[in-house]
């Protein structure tokens, strides 16, 4: 019954097949494959099929090629090992691959035919010992020549797709960009082997500026395609660049420079774990763009596709909103960093870059103080232990302060805006590991500036006795901590009611942990918790207003 749904299915395709418009040139398959004249919706797009080969045998694809004309062949089976081989009319090997590379047993050629004729792709089992059924892929296309540092110029007709073939050295990290007027590139890279490259995308101009970013994984011919899904969707310019690739020395400063339209400049540094970098590339006009990635040792350098690299080797942080050019990292991993700047029209552009390890220490005991920059942030270092509470205040009179913490990997703690009344700031956290903490200090909106104060609080935390009724007061935003000893099983009632705000609460366990909140299930302003206790030590209980602030009760029994 399959060898008879596959028959039918065989005779089909070739009536389909048969159809394709004129002009197409064709595989045909030799020794039982399928027959059919080969063609494709757009030029380079993949056009697959299947055959049945016998053990000791192998599938003949004939085709008829022009001058410059390019084939990608990839062969894949679930029954054996495939090899394929593209050969001339006097059965010459021209192109051959078995495995595209270890451990992936398919095989994959690209190859360009220097003159017309008539050749046959040859696909066999490894050692000709087996057989079974496999899948042929085939793209075929021309390609047009581009020279690097140079606008290429193209037209999409009604394939709507273009090719254009480049040369690359093995290392070499190259900016390819596509431009039109009228509609939006869709772009690949293909590498010698026929693989297509793995590559960073960025886009700009509402995405009719497109650019490919990429390390060139071996010596020899890239081919670039540019599609739309428009049908004679009109003209697009082509540039090729390399990128330059020049050592950074973090706060020392570096002498303006040029970058061609199109271009990349990568500059390298070595980060130390716990790193705060500030970099900053100032140009006039449009301005400029940066970003950082991480270079993994020797050959794992090829993770183009991440902006960031190997994603927990650093952490993005908040910097001003209002300056182009400009980026913070904290830096979670030691390592070979990388810093990129382009233009981001795609226009050539000069600019000066500058660097700074951006943390400030705040000792104990200290009650530092800063001048904060228009729309930006300062960044001070707190070291602090599981479990611990940390309470810091933030007091500004030319503008609105905030602060935010963030934990060692970089990722948001918490914030405060007006807990400390007026325009000044109340940060309350309980920190979940021990390790160096940020604490961002900015403007609300991020257009204020001037003097600021900082302070490290006295423990918040009040103790809670069992039984017993107590009171309290929180800001807008602030919290208020109470801290009871419990048992592990022990079953305690939680009640937080005031007439003055709507009451928030969270329980944490010795461990920091929560372990209870009334976030679901409560009705009106009043909070009331029934807690099991999983284990042993001392829990807190947080306070805090969902709206504005003022008095509430707080009372614990045990309810055993």
């Amino acid at each position: 019954m399959r060898a008879y749904v596959n028959g039918i299915n065989l005779i089909l395709g070739m009536l389909l097949l048969a159809a394709a418009p004129a002009g197409r040139c064709g595989a045909q398959g030799g020794q039982g494959s399928l027959g059919g004249r080969v063609g494709a919706v757009r030029e380079g797009d993949a056009v697959s099929y299947q055959h049945i080969m016998t053990p000791g045998d192998r599938g003949e694809w004939p085709l008829t090629a022009r001058a410059g004309e390019t084939i990608i062949v990839f062969v894949t089976s679930t029954s054996f090992d495939p090899a394929v081989q593209v050969v001339d009319a006097a059965g010459k090997v021209l192109a051959e691959n078995d495995d595209i590379r270890p451990g992936l047993q398919d095989s994959l050629v690209l190859y360009r035919f220097p003159a017309a004729g008539e050749y046959k792709i040859l696909v066999k089992g490894f050692k000709s010992a087996a057989g079974g059924q496999y899948t042929l892929s085939l793209r075929r296309f021309t390609s047009m020549d581009v020279r690097k540092a140079e606008r290429n110029v193209g037209v999409l007709g009604k394939s709507r797709a273009k090719w254009s073939r480049f040369a690359a050295n093995a290392g070499e990290t190259l900016v390819v960009t596509s431009r039109s007027a009228v509609f939006d590139p869709e772009m690949e890279v293909y590498g010698p082997n026929g693989e297509r490259v793995d590559a960073q995308a960025r886009a700009w101009n509402g995405g009719r500026t497109v650019s490919l970013v990429f390390r060139a994984p071996a010596k020899g011919d890239y081919y670039l395609r540019v599609a739309s899904n428009r049908e004679n969707a009109g003209g697009y310019a082509v540039t090729v660049a390399t990128a330059r690739v020049s050592p950074l020395t973090i706060g020392v400063a570096n002498p303006a420079r040029r970058l061609d339209a199109g271009g990349l400049d990568l500059w390298t540094f070595q980060g130390t774990a716990a790193d705060v970098i500030h970099v900053a590339a100032r140009a006039a006009g449009t301005g400029a763009a940066v970003s950082m990635r991480y270079l993994p040792a020797a050959a794992k350098t090829e993770t183009q596709g991440n902006p960031g690299g190997v994603e927990d080797a650093f952490a993005v942080l908040p910097a001003s909103p209002k300056v182009a050019g400009e980026m913070l990292a904290l830096v979670r991993r030691a390592g070979t960093f990388q810093v990129e700047v382009s233009q981001p029209l795609g226009m050539e552009m000069e600019y000066s870059l500058s660097t700074a390890r951006a943390v400030k220490r705040w000792t104990a005991g200290a009650e530092p103080a800063g001048t904060l920059s228009i729309g930006g942030s300062d960044y001070w270092a707190i070291d602090g232990k599981a479990g611990e509470i940390v309470k810091t205040a933030g007091t500004a009179v030319p503008f609105d302060i905030v602060l935010e913490l963030y934990n060692p990997q970089g990722e948001p703690v918490e914030s405060n805006d007006d807990g400390g009344g007026a325009h000044n700031a109340i940060l309350t956290a309980l920190l979940k590991e021990t390790g160096r903490y940020l604490l961002r200090v900015h403007a609300f909106g991020d257009g204020g500036s001037g003097p600021y104060q900082l302070q490290r609080k006295p423990n918040p935390v009040h103790s809670l006795k069992m039984g017993a009724r107590s009171e309290g007061t929180v800001g807008t935003g602030s919290s208020d901590i109470w801290s009871f000893q419990g048992k592990a099983g022990q079953t305690v009632i939680l009640s937080v009611r005031s007439h003055d705000f709507d009451t928030r609460v969270s329980v944490f366990g010795p461990d920091a942990i929560e372990v209870a909140n009334d976030e679901n299930g409560r009705d009106g302003t009043d909070s009331l918790l029934s807690i099991r206790l999983p284990v042993s030590g001392a829990y807190t209980v947080w306070v805090s207003s969902r709206s504005a602030g003022g008095k509430y009760i707080v009372r614990l029994v045990d309810g055993d």
